[in-house]
C-alpha cells in the first residue's frame, strides 16, 4: 500500500513560521514606537527653533506694524509669518504654547499630545534662543528646573 502524500504545509511548519513572525513583531514594534518619539521629540525641537525664529522677525521687524518692537502670541505669529497652522493644534505628537511675551521676552514651551505615546519630555525656548528640556508639564509651564539642552 503506497501512502499519498499531498502537496502543501504540515500544520506544524506553519505553527513554526507564524510563532517566529510573532517573535520578530515583538522584537520590533517596540523599537518602532521608540523610533517614533525620537522623530517627534526632534522635530518638536525644530518646531520651537523656527517658533524662535519668528518671534525674533516679528520682533525685529516690527512685523505687526504697531511702531512697538515687541514678541506675540502663537495665533499672531502663524498669522503674521504663515506657519504651519499645525502650530496652534498638534504637530508632530506636540502641542505648543506661548506662555509669555512683551517686549523684551518670551517663552514657548511643547508637551506631548498624549505622553509616553506620542513622546516622553518636554521642551521650552525662550528670547535667548536656548532650548531646555523639563522633567514635567508642570516645570515647563512655570519654567522651573530647566536643563538646558543643545545650542
Amino acid at each position: 500500500m503506497t501512502r499519498n502524500k499531498s502537496a502543501g504545509f504540515s500544520l506544524i511548519e506553519i505553527m513554526i513560521v507564524i510563532s517566529v513572525l510573532g517573535l520578530i513583531a515583538a522584537i520590533t514594534i517596540p523599537n518602532l514606537r521608540d523610533a517614533r518619539k525620537n522623530a517627534n521629540e526632534t522635530a518638536a525641537i525644530a518646531a520651537l527653533k523656527a517658533i524662535f525664529e519668528g518671534q525674533t522677525m516679528l520682533r525685529d521687524r516690527d512685523l505687526d506694524g504697531d511702531g512697538v518692537q515687541n514678541y506675540t502670541d502663537l495665533p499672531t505669529l502663524v498669522a503674521r509669518l504663515q506657519l504651519d497652522p499645525q502650530f496652534l493644534s498638534t504637530r508632530s505628537g506636540y502641542i505648543f504654547e506661548v506662555t509669555r511675551y512683551d517686549a523684551f521676552s518670551f517663552y514657548c514651551y511643547c508637551r506631548p499630545a498624549q505622553p509616553g505615546l506620542t513622546a516622553d519630555r518636554f521642551f521650552g525656548i525662550d528670547e535667548s534662543g536656548q532650548i531646555y528640556q523639563y522633567p514635567s508639564l508642570a516645570d515647563a509651564q512655570s519654567e522651573t528646573n530647566p536643563l538646558p539642552i543643545g545650542g
